[in-house]
């Protein structure tokens, strides 16, 4: 039996290409011309895999997302509490430096900036089930440290986890420069001491 043919635009080429217009320009720079003039493809190509540019910026989104949580989320269930934050920390490191565009995506932009208003419908429920896995993976991880999710324990979780490494990577983002060799160490060993003091 014959395999379909996937054709020369496949959606795995098409969003390669779109993630690099995004991370050159921002979202605002990424249309359909311009992305048919970087394929080398029709417009009717684009249209044939994405129904609109806004169902295209949501699966953008959306793939970004899932390279990255679901390894940053298993890292959180080590089974030495706090070691397993730092050691989520240390991926979100390793990716930014392996991902470069996704990582501009989701470190630079929001998710309005990608789709205003409503999501397509095909992918609301992609998009939930990942706002659910997040929090939930967050919240399991601060029970486990802290015997409860509270809101002020979830606060400190959250900033060690999330907030200070975004802080720390986002100038390399922001200017395209090389992350600095001592940067994973120093924001592993400052992640460290923040779920460590909180149990003080």
């Amino acid at each position: 039996m014959q395999m379909g043919r996937r054709g020369r635009f496949p959606p795995e080429r098409i969003l390669a290409a779109a993630r690099g217009i995004v991370a050159e320009n921002g979202p605002p720079g990424l249309t359909v011309a311009v992305l048919s003039q970087r394929l080398g493809a029709p417009v009717g190509s684009i249209y044939h895999r994405y129904q609109s540019r806004e169902v295209l910026l949501a699966d953008l989104w959306l793939t970004a997302i899932e390279s990255f949580q679901p390894e940053f989320l298993r890292n959180l269930q080590g089974k030495n509490t706090i070691e397993a934050g730092v050691a989520a920390v240390g991926f979100a490191c390793r990716w930014v430096r392996r991902h470069p565009q996704e990582a501009r995506l989701l470190l630079l932009y929001r998710r309005a900036d990608f789709i205003r208003g409503s999501w397509p419908d095909q992918y609301q429920s992609r998009a939930e089930r990942l706002r659910r896995e997040g929090a939930a993976g967050i919240r399991a991880y601060c029970r486990r440290l802290h015997g409860d999710a509270n809101a002020r324990h979830l606060r400190r979780v959250r900033f060690a986890l999330v907030d200070l490494p975004l802080a720390a990577f986002r100038p390399c983002i922001e200017e395209r420069a090389r992350m600095p060799d001592d940067l994973e160490p120093l924001v592993q060993s400052t992640t460290r001491h923040i779920l460590a003091s909180g149990l003080n």
